[in-house]
């Protein structure tokens, strides 16, 4: 075979390893988080990864990702979370919806000083109490939530 076809072969080899890698089914856009598969939306990147905590961003919004051992009901840990906080934050509590009408509560925890705002993403996943918190909510943060809710398999 002729160098030139070799050569040929290896690049196309090579192109097409980078558009798999860069696809939605790569295994780079995925990762494990407490037993789950979890998809990240597109810019998003693992910051920090441990037990059952994950931290993903895209440089301007940060998303943490906690797994509780709760096993309560979802109304009694975020009520337990508003009056833990009551004291410093004005918390306002929504529904959030969801296309498969799984149950999310959406909370936005503002400082009483109103320098701080947290907010919250509460459902029940396999029995536990599942939070997405972030501290610097952006427009695009609900859309990521709900792509981040309906990949876990």
């Amino acid at each position: 075979m002729k160098r030139i076809y070799m050569i040929g072969i290896v690049i196309v080899l090579i192109l097409l390893a980078g558009a798999y890698l860069f696809s939605p089914i790569s295994p780079l856009n995925k990762v494990n988080f407490n037993g789950e598969t979890v998809k990240l939306s597109s810019g998003y990147t693992v910051q920090n990864s441990s037990g059952n905590s994950l931290t993903i961003s895209n440089g301007t919004n940060e998303l943490i990702l906690t797994s509780t051992n709760l096993k309560s009901d979802l109304e009694a840990a975020v009520s337990g979370y508003e009056e833990k906080v009551a004291d410093n934050y004005n918390v306002t509590r929504s529904k959030f919806e969801m296309k498969n009408n799984q149950d999310v509560i959406k909370t936005v925890a503002v400082s009483n000083n109103g320098t701080l705002s947290i907010t919250k993403y509460w459902f029940v996943k396999d029995g536990k109490i599942c939070e997405i918190q972030t501290s610097n909510a952006q427009n695009s943060t609900d859309d990521v939530v709900r792509d981040l809710i309906n990949s876990m398999k």
